[in-house]
């Protein structure tokens, strides 16, 4: 890949980005807003996963 056809991608990236900021902000704090929503449902144990297999 040449340097030029690197350049161009990250140019058309970031352009994407500081051209729709307001809309990727405003999406961030609608989607933490709605996972905050459901933090009653969570529930976090403390035990350990089975992950190897039992030796017989």
């Amino acid at each position: 890949m040449s340097k030029q056809k690197k350049s161009k991608f990250w140019d058309v990236v970031a352009r994407l980005i500081l051209r729709n900021k307001i809309g990727i902000l405003l999406s961030l704090i609608i989607i933490t807003v709605l996972f905050s929503t459901q933090w009653k449902y969570m529930r976090f144990t403390y035990t350990e996963a089975n992950l190897l297999p039992r030796r017989s």
